[in-house]
């Protein structure tokens, strides 16, 4: 019995599939190292040649779970990400150093990177295979929390001439930590399908929480929030920008409990609020700050068909747990007219008029004076930074929950973004978003 394993070579040892080419070269899929290819040479007593390719080279991850051949010379792959497919051919030629193969040099309509923070670039060669000019657009499909570019956006080739794309892509907020962001990129031309390129952002950048929560504070006050992280990436001018804080509209009021378990079908039972968002806002935010009620769902979305009601094909938040305290956050929501409904679903006592307070706003990106914060000059890859937060709120009745938004900079370039909630004097309860204290 041969054994081969991580300590012999470029080989994973949480192996998922393998996949015969031909007599004498072997791929293997691997958990945490893509695919190997073992190439042996007639005497398959030999050591085999073991070469990895993995998504920093263009596989769509470096888990593969399966390889299945599709007969027409393409291998299907399966991920966490999903599947895809590369050409045989191709994949065994960058993985054969030998025959001078290099895996960076592999060329797949795909691309993720693990190694960047905030910020991911990569570049795609394209190539015209007819025999006459043809002129390209690029349109981009991405979520609105990314900010997607290919330079250049336009261009024309000429029969079998090839042309390097220039791919960026950053995150205007902050990606929660396993939660995956997709990029679709079409290169059009008249008369010809699109050229798909696909791409992933994952939410495993650094250390910059997607939302911090204050409760119980003064109108006045300042907290530092300690070990923040940019992950890998060094900055020499870090700076940090700060949307104003904004008052939540406050909906304190009696509800009873809807007649039926359809929230959309009428008045009773429901409270509804209409949220203007502003082009650019980073996120809008509704949440219950306290009920008598035993069982509350909360429902956010545009008002795309403008009667100002909320449909059920027009929910982009749900939460509706089994208690009544429920919470929505929407990154980066079209500009519009938004509406909150909060439904009774099980009132505290049959008949009962539950008090509810109900809060929601549309953050902004625009300074207002009344909240700041400070960062260090710069930062070293790994090294976690402190930033100190100040705020200073106008007396209101009944200290209505702020919301701002912080922006991590480089060079004035954001790096980061994520949402801050202050609850003056009392609130639903301290929390901070992806276990930070």
């Amino acid at each position: 019995m041969q054994r081969y394993s991580a300590s012999d070579g470029d080989l994973g040892n949480h192996v998922r599939d393998l996949h015969f080419t031909d007599d004498y070269t072997l791929l293997v899929a691997a958990e945490e190292r893509g695919v190997s290819r073992l190439s042996w040479s007639a005497d398959v007593a030999e050591q085999p040649q073991m070469v990895s390719v993995r998504a920093a080279h263009g596989l769509l991850s470096d888990g593969i779970h399966q390889i299945l051949p599709d007969g027409h010379g393409w291998l299907w792959m399966s991920t966490n990400l999903g599947i895809f497919r590369v050409r045989q051919r191709e994949l065994l030629a960058a993985a054969d150093p030998l025959g001078g193969g290099d895996p960076s040099a592999l060329n797949l309509p795909s691309f993720l990177s693990q190694d960047c923070v905030a910020r991911c670039e990569w570049q795609r060669t394209v190539k015209n295979i007819y025999s006459t000019a043809l002129s390209f657009s690029t349109q981009i499909n991405a979520a609105a929390a990314l900010n997607v570019s290919v330079t250049p956006a336009q261009f024309t080739l000429a029969g079998g001439a090839s042309q390097t794309l220039a791919i960026r892509a950053e995150a205007l907020v902050g990606i929660a930590p396993e939660a995956v962001e997709t990029v679709r990129i079409a290169l059009r031309s008249s008369g010809l399908p699109d050229t798909l390129l696909s791409g992933a952002l994952a939410g495993i950048n650094g250390r910059i929480p997607n939302e911090l929560r204050i409760n119980g504070v003064g109108l006045t006050g300042a907290q530092t929030q300690r070990g923040l992280s940019l992950g890998a990436l060094s900055v020499s001018n870090l700076g940090a920008r700060v949307g104003g804080a904004v008052t939540g509209t406050v909906r304190a009021q009696t509800l009873i409990q809807d007649n039926d378990t359809n929230p959309f079908n009428g008045p009773t039972g429901v409270l509804t609020g209409l949220v203007p968002v502003a082009a650019n806002a980073p996120a809008l935010i509704a949440e219950v700050l306290s009920t008598t009620a035993a069982d509350l769902d909360l429902f956010v979305g545009p008002d795309l068909n403008a009667d100002g009601a909320l449909q059920a094909n027009e929910v982009l938040c749900t939460s509706a747990s089994e208690a009544a305290i429920e919470r929505c956050k929407v990154d980066a929501p079209a500009a519009g007219n938004w509406i909150v409904l909060l439904q009774n679903y099980t009132a505290s006592a049959p008949g009962a008029a539950d008090q509810i307070r109900l809060s929601y706003a549309a953050l902004t990106r625009n300074p207002a004076g009344n909240l700041s914060a400070a960062a260090p000059a710069g930062i070293q890859a790994w090294t976690p930074f402190d930033l100190q937060v100040t705020w200073n709120f106008a007396t209101q009745a009944d200290n209505p929950p702020r919301y701002g938004f912080i922006e991590i900079t480089e060079a004035n370039q954001v790096r980061a973004g994520f949402a801050l909630s202050i609850y003056p004097a009392a609130g639903p309860g301290l929390l901070f978003a992806n276990g930070f204290e």
